[in-house]
């Protein structure tokens, strides 16, 4: 998941290079909160939260890039929805495994390595 994320990162980077679209340099308010609540939190309670937030995050980013992909009107953002959309998808079931196993009492490590 690491290596898709940074990855869609360098591909993103491409995207909005050639469509003239200046990409944030830090992050929103938003994700600065999340990672401000994760970093608090250690073993059993950052598992279960961060597979939480995994969960809900990769929801949330597959239907704006299925969304994107379908109606994007910038042809070189759209195409990299529509590209990056089966790894949301993946990525989006190994999220919701890593929850299951968090959830359960089993390891995380397992899940979040993958």
């Amino acid at each position: 998941m690491v290596d898709d994320h940074g990855n869609a990162d360098d591909e993103l980077k491409k995207a909005a290079e050639s469509s003239n679209i200046q990409l944030p340099e830090k992050l929103d308010v938003r994700d600065q909160a999340t990672y401000d609540r994760l970093s608090k939190l250690n073993g059993a309670a950052f598992d279960k939260a961060y597979a939480s937030d995994m969960v809900k995050d990769h929801r949330v980013d597959l239907a704006e890039f299925q969304q994107e992909a379908r109606n994007g009107k910038d042809e070189q953002i759209k195409n990299f929805a529509s590209e990056t959309v089966p790894a949301l998808e993946t990525h989006l079931k190994m999220a919701r495994e890593m929850m299951q196993s968090v959830s359960s009492g089993t390891s995380s490590r397992s899940a979040s390595s993958r």
